[in-house]
């Protein structure tokens, strides 16, 4: 179905059907790889399940590929899709509009390249009932790629589990991806939508608010895979254009305004960015990307402590002294 933008002023809205798992996925032109990820959505052990598809404005027949898809899997009275067409908006948006519309009482974000294993959704939502003052309950992933048409699996897997998962932790180390958490709905109404006006990581702002707001368990369990292409959002490829990093600096300053916002302890925020984005610089730096290194590497500079200053003061002074780069910003106007 077609629909106009949504009116989010009433974000995420009641409970339709008790008990119901909704699916959210945003996507952009993943003909190929949606139904993929439909078929492991499908195997899901947990039944009593919706999927909403909010199909970002696809122009190479992906609305079309899911329809297909549910003509062959609509035996299943327990298991429904719905697929949403909107004009491109960005993944916020997305993800936004699918809330308004779900009607169950848990909520899943997941991406449309990725596979949900089996059991994700029985085992969280088992945890979320023995536990009714959670508010969600993540897992850990793996990450994959393929090449000649073989899978080929990373050896070491994203062990959120195991890292500090309070706001600042996460701003430091990472901890929370959208397919991680099974939400209750009703939880969501304190954290608020998804920020429209981020395109690029607008994931770090919206779950330093989840993280500040709720509380949540995480599963030591590998209970998704995450696929690499060469053109996700937080892709290689991408990163390698300054345009990603001014967006990512502007995550940046709308955690520290929802901090504000929160009443949060600004210093260890601004500090955690900070060595968040220090370790970005020297990546930037392996990468020959001065220009992007400059201007993330003033950031972190605007937001750490003297002692950790130090360290990056010297790698910068080092690649200037062999000509690499000029510095061009001003640390103080990245301060604000």
């Amino acid at each position: 179905m077609e629909i106009a933008d949504l009116d989010i002023s009433t974000w995420p809205g009641p409970v339709r059907v008790p008990g119901l798992v909704s699916v959210i996925i945003p996507v952009r032109d993943r003909a190929t790889l949606l139904p993929l990820t439909l078929d492991s959505i499908w195997m899901q052990s947990h039944r009593g399940l919706e999927i909403i598809v909010v199909d970002d404005g696809s122009e190479d027949g992906t609305p079309e590929a899911v329809e297909k898809w549910v003509a062959g899997h609509a035996s299943d009275l327990q298991f429904s899709v719905r697929v949403l067409r909107c004009s491109h908006r960005g993944l916020s948006a997305t993800r936004n509009t699918g809330t308004v519309e779900a009607g169950g009482e848990f909520i899943q974000y997941f991406d449309s390249d990725d596979l949900m294993r089996p059991e994700k959704l029985a085992k969280s939502l088992a945890v979320l009932r023995a536990k009714p003052d959670l508010d969600f309950v993540a897992c850990d992933h793996i990450q994959f790629r393929e090449r000649n048409g073989k899978i080929l699996y990373n050896q070491e897997h994203g062990a959120f589990s195991k890292l500090d998962h309070t706001a600042a932790g996460y701003l430091q180390c990472g901890g929370v991806l959208p397919n991680c958490p099974l939400f209750h709905r009703q939880s969501l109404t304190r954290v608020g939508p998804w920020k429209e006006d981020l395109l690029i990581s607008e994931d770090l702002e919206y779950f330093f608010r989840v993280l500040t707001l709720l509380r949540g368990e995480w599963l030591p369990e590998v209970l998704y895979d995450m696929r690499a292409t060469p053109y996700s959002l937080s892709s290689g490829e991408r990163r390698k254009k300054k345009e990603y990093w001014d967006g990512y600096l502007e995550a940046c300053r709308d955690v520290e305004a929802a901090a504000h916002k929160l009443g949060v302890l600004q210093k260890p925020v601004r500090q955690a960015l900070g060595y968040r984005l220090r370790r970005y610089a020297i990546y930037l730096a392996k990468k020959r990307q001065w220009d992007s290194y400059d201007m993330v590497g003033a950031a972190a500079l605007a937001r750490l402590g003297w002692r950790l200053r130090v360290p990056l003061l010297l790698h910068r002074g080092w690649f200037r002294f062999r000509g690499k780069y000029r510095p061009s910003l001003d640390c103080k106007k990245l301060n604000t």
